[in-house]
């Protein structure tokens, strides 16, 4: 609505805000389904699948900018 093309959030391990959020993200990808969302846990590794997550989430967040041309 407010030309925004996705939403990132990402959480410290065991942050009990970030836990809220992404469980009030679910209603909002419920509402808004074409605005592209990335929920990435931080635990201070590097986990195997994040850069793929993060290239598919770009992906997405460049279409959503095509597409509101």
């Amino acid at each position: 609505r407010h030309r925004c093309h996705g939403i990132v959030n990402l959480i410290p391990f065991g942050c009990m805000p970030g836990t809220i959020v992404n469980a009030l993200l679910w209603r909002f990808t419920r509402n808004y389904p074409h605005i592209p969302v990335l929920k990435m846990v931080y635990d201070g590794t590097r986990q195997s699948g994040d850069q793929t997550r993060i290239e598919a989430f770009m992906y997405q967040a460049r279409e959503s900018i095509d597409a509101a041309g």
